[in-house]
């Protein structure tokens, strides 16, 4: 999935800002292709709740942002099992029962 940050600084003190997207939680460590842009494509490969956070620093004071992504088990198709297989031979008659 790709996620689309946005940093906007006021220029000081030197006009250069960094950006890193960190994982704060979920049941599986992600893959994040590139975790210093404001733009990233993120692996997460197990169902669960995400928590993902951008921050950006203009090397003086720092701020950051969370996204929380919930990753949905994929819809399998149900397991079948009908008993085992059974022989049968018809006609089927029950001895009669005597007097």
């Amino acid at each position: 999935m790709t996620l689309n940050g946005t940093a906007t600084d006021d220029g000081l003190p030197s006009g250069h800002l960094t950006v890193a997207w960190t994982q704060l939680s979920g049941s599986v460590r992600g893959r994040l292709l590139q975790s210093v842009s404001v733009t990233t494509t993120a692996t997460l490969s197990g169902a669960g709740l995400y928590v993902l956070r951008l921050t950006a620093s203009d090397g003086d004071v720092s701020s950051s942002a969370d996204v929380a992504i919930t990753v949905q088990a994929a819809n399998l198709a149900p397991v079948v099992v009908a008993g085992p297989d059974q022989a049968v031979t018809l006609p089927s008659v029950a001895p009669s029962a005597g007097p």
